[in-house]
């Protein structure tokens, strides 16, 4: 009986060979396979047949063959929650370096056609304007020359406020992003459930929905817990997003509009509550910062708007104030004038600043003198261009908005100060994230090393098991041929 004992532990070798042999030939399948997490079997010995007719006495006895386990994937839950923290960081920072990106764009700073340029070209007309301040031709230049730095402004707040705008829509489609992805979880997590109630593992079932794990880390914060029967959850801010079976559906909601569109802006929330979601990173909180951020350490397209619509509303009431302090120069059957505007008063914002219908009529209501002009009688002097040419240097500027007095300085510093701004924080955004790129890359890397399919040890493996399942079946050969040399005995 004895040798039909170590028929039973042959068998059990071979069986145990000839699967360890087909998981290597699934793990070699799909080394190229994205999020594919190798597998290994899992063996221990069978104890002895104690108190058996089929075992030996006293200490002789000996094991009853291998049992196999269970199919594990290797990985590192460490690694695993670590590189989805850094990932949600990068993510986050990566959305912020493109924001930044984009604004440089439209305030392309030095360029032919920026601010800077249309604005240094008004004041370099005006001076021209001191030694010919009858000249008409002058007069319609300078005119021309402020028409194009409203339209400038006008083109750097409209790309800016659509930008907002842009991103706003990204932020409701992220917010469908998330609730697709936790969907899609919560579906793989019922068939999981299901499948490894029979005590089989579903490794590759696990492996898509820790893909899709992956991918919502970039979106958003999260925190993933699998307890020890299995249930699957993921939370953020504390706030369960998948129970198991379950999910809570985030929302975009309406929170204010926009000062500068007055489209309407969102805010996300839990679908059945009033309380916002607590973003602390991803894709998420990059958009949501440079669509709001308005202040000097958190400069998103709001901040911009702000120093442009400053820029503006300073440029109008400082040109105003000495345009209308002096004297027009008669034309046609209108009488030299004062008071006469030089931007539309009304208008104060980079969005809709004006130069005044009186300038757009006649340069001749640029008003470059301190008293009355009467072709005839009075020529008139050019006392107030000079005060417009003296603007230009002026320092200490200062501006009232709403019930809040800010300092500009000197017009031209205030607007190359908004730009060193600029490049300060998207040079900061994309350090930062260059840097945090190549971190949450090396995590990822050394996760792969523990996970990812190779090629060279499997074809180890390959020919470990093949001489494992030769030797097993050589022990049955062995076996067989005892058992007939006993039966032909009798």
């Amino acid at each position: 009986m004895g040798s039909f004992y170590t028929l039973e532990i042959a068998r059990s070798g071979l069986f145990a060979s000839q699967k360890a042999m087909e998981v290597t030939g699934h793990n070699i399948a799909n080394q190229n396979t994205e999020g594919y997490t190798r597998q290994r079997l899992e063996l221990s010995a069978k104890p002895n047949m104690t108190n058996s007719n089929y075992t030996l006495s006293g200490s002789a006895n000996v094991g009853g063959g291998v049992n196999i386990d269970q199919l594990n994937q290797i990985r590192d839950k460490y690694l695993d929650h670590q590189f989805r923290n850094e990932n949600s960081l990068m993510n986050e920072l990566s959305a912020k370096d493109a924001a930044m990106a984009y604004i440089e764009n439209i305030l392309p700073e030095p360029s032919e056609n920026g601010i800077s340029v249309a604005l240094g070209d008004l004041f370099s007309k005006i001076e021209e304007l001191t030694d010919k301040a009858h000249d008409g031709n002058a007069r319609e230049i300078l005119v021309q020359s402020a028409v194009k730095l409203t339209d400038t402004l006008k083109t750097a707040s409209k790309e800016l406020t659509d930008y907002q705008e842009e991103l706003n829509r990204n932020i409701t489609l992220m917010i469908e992003e998330v609730n697709a992805t936790a969907e899609q979880i919560r579906d793989i997590n019922k068939t999981i459930f299901d499948y490894e109630l029979t005590g089989e593992k579903a490794n590759d079932l696990r492996d898509q929905r820790n893909l899709l794990v992956d991918s919502l880390s970039g979106i958003v914060n999260i925190s993933v817990n699998e307890s020890q029967d299995g249930r699957f959850s993921i939370s953020i801010g504390g706030v369960s997003l998948v129970d198991h079976f379950n999910t809570n559906e985030i929302v975009a909601k309406p929170s204010y509009k926009s000062p500068y569109t007055g489209a309407q802006m969102y805010d996300i929330k839990w679908i059945n509550s009033t309380n916002k979601v607590d973003i602390k990173s991803g894709q998420l909180k990059g958009m949501l910062d440079m669509r709001d951020g308005n202040t000097e350490n958190d400069q998103g397209v709001p901040f911009y708007l702000d120093r442009l619509d400053t820029l503006a509303q300073t440029i109008v009431e400082k040109f105003n104030e000495i345009n209308k302090a002096g004297w027009t120069i008669p034309y046609g059957s209108k009488n030299s004038a004062t008071g006469v505007e030089f931007f539309d008063s009304t208008k104060i914002t980079a969005r809709d600043i004006t130069v005044s219908d009186a300038l757009l009529e006649s340069g001749y209501n640029v008003a470059a003198s301190l008293v009355e002009i009467d072709l005839d009688i009075k020529h008139g002097n050019n006392q107030n261009i000079i005060k417009f040419d003296a603007l230009r240097d002026a320092t200490g500027i200062t501006i009232t908005k709403g019930t809040k007095t800010e300092v500009i300085g000197n017009i031209e510093e205030y607007f190359e100060n908004t730009i060193s701004q600029m490049a300060i924080t998207g040079g900061y955004y994309k350090s930062r994230n260059k840097s945090q790129m190549e971190l949450t890359y090396h995590i990822d890397e050394q996760r792969l090393s523990i996970s990812e399919v190779s090629i060279n040890e499997e074809s180890t493996n390959m020919v470990r098991f093949e001489h494992s399942y030769s030797a097993a079946a050589k022990l049955i050969t062995m076996v067989d041929e005892m058992l007939e040399t006993l039966i032909n005995m009798v």
